[in-house]
């Protein structure tokens, strides 16, 4: 069984973050993910949030497209450069529509 996980990077760009993956890139007009900072708390307290409602709709596209892609899962390195509400926000404590948990799948 191939083991291949997919790899994508996000980083400041302009006024907005650029993200990469091998086969494409783009740029997100956004600056943290929706809500970000009233959203951190209560994220941590519950794994029931779907990564759709929870993150901004262009973002979700790419962390989602990418996850069909490589369905053993999606490694997301964020920049240093980020502010520091992307790095505790708990991506990999969401779950996709159909109900599966991304602990594992998405590795930040």
């Amino acid at each position: 069984m191939n083991q291949v996980l997919g790899d994508c990077w996000l980083w400041p760009e302009a006024n907005g973050v650029r993200w990469w993956t091998p086969s494409d890139t783009g740029l997100l007009p956004i600056t943290l993910p929706s809500s970000i900072s009233h959203q951190i708390a209560d994220l941590r307290e519950s794994q029931q949030k779907p990564l759709r409602s929870s993150l901004e709709p262009k973002l979700y596209e790419v962390i989602s497209q990418q996850l069909q892609q490589y369905p053993q899962g999606l490694r997301l390195y964020l920049s240093e450069d980020l502010p520091s509400e992307w790095h505790r926000f708990p991506f990999q404590w969401l779950h996709m529509e159909d109900g599966n948990n991304l602990q594992g799948k998405l590795i930040v």
